[in-house]
């Protein structure tokens, strides 16, 4: 859990004004490109890391349950 939520900050702190929408229109103009799509994508990056680090204390946990059973 901690490696998600210190890379979630991590990238929060970086690219906050585009996330909160705190822009004041130079990046569109300099970019052609919308910053709406910044929120939505920060939050799919970070439930994506949520989701495999829970993956990955699942396999950790049925792998431990398996060697403890079996010893």
């Amino acid at each position: 859990m901690r490696v998600p939520a210190l890379l979630s900050a991590l990238t929060f702190i970086v690219f906050f004004p585009l996330i909160l929408g705190f822009g004041d229109g130079r990046y569109e103009r300099a970019t052609t490109l919308s910053q709406d799509v910044y929120l939505g994508r920060w939050l799919l990056l970070c439930g994506v890391m949520f989701a495999a680090s829970a993956l990955l204390y699942a396999v950790r946990a049925r792998r431990r349950r398996g060697l403890e059973d079996a010893g």
